[in-house]
């Protein structure tokens, strides 16, 4: 079964991981970073407010919500396939 998380697939194959960090989290950083090099994205909120909205709007794009959908967790189909298109 694929893993939904990259990073997994690649540690259990003895492979690094590499990050990068997001102080701009709009909408269009989000979209920038979908083709990221990076494996994962680290998003400081220990300095700087908590914000949902904002949050959801820099994740939106960047959330594969195709893979999501594939990897048949209970739960992700009904909850991803209005957003997969």
């Amino acid at each position: 079964m694929p893993r939904v998380n990259r990073c997994i697939e690649l540690l259990e194959q003895g492979q690094p991981i590499y990050y990068t960090g997001v102080e701009d989290l709009s909408y269009e950083s989000g979209r920038a970073l979908t083709g990221t090099w990076a494996d994962f994205l680290s998003i400081d909120f220990e300095h700087r407010p908590f914000d949902m909205i904002e949050r959801s709007l820099f994740a939106s794009p960047v959330l594969r919500r195709r893979r999501l959908l594939n990897t048949g967790l209970p739960g992700c189909q009904e909850h991803l396939r209005a957003f997969a298109e």
